[in-house]
């Protein structure tokens, strides 16, 4: 019995292991727009001016590439210094509004995963 027990066990890590697809490991930012002034988008780190947006479309990464099919959600941790808003078409916009610091919440496949910072600097000068 207990042979038959430990078995089973065996078999139901093994498919519980495998029938998961890849484990998500950070996010890729691919610039949809070319912002008037220097902004930093890494797996890391964000920062962006007070008074610029850009627009992104975000990938969901695996250590051995790119999760296909990978529902992604983003959302500012503090909208009164910068704020995120879905694209129409894809993507999302990134907009520092006052600067200080944030976190940048993202969920994965309805998962919450690890913050990214986010600093939002003076406004740019011209």
């Amino acid at each position: 019995m207990i042979r038959r027990l430990t078995m089973l066990a065996a078999i139901l890590g093994a498919l519980s292991s495998t029938a998961c697809g890849p484990t998500f490991d950070h996010l890729d930012f691919e610039p949809l727009t070319h912002p008037p002034a220097q902004v930093v988008l890494t797996a890391e780190h964000i920062e962006i001016p007070a008074g610029i947006a850009v627009a992104v479309d975000p990938k969901a990464m695996a250590v051995d590439g790119e999760i296909d099919g990978a529902q992604i959600s983003l959302r500012s941790e503090d909208p009164s210094v910068f704020d995120v808003d879905p694209e129409i078409d894809q993507g999302f916009v990134i907009y520092g509004i006052a600067e200080g610091e944030a976190s940048l919440g993202v969920v994965v496949d309805g998962e919450t995963k690890r913050g990214i910072p986010v600093t939002v600097m003076p406004p740019a000068e011209e």
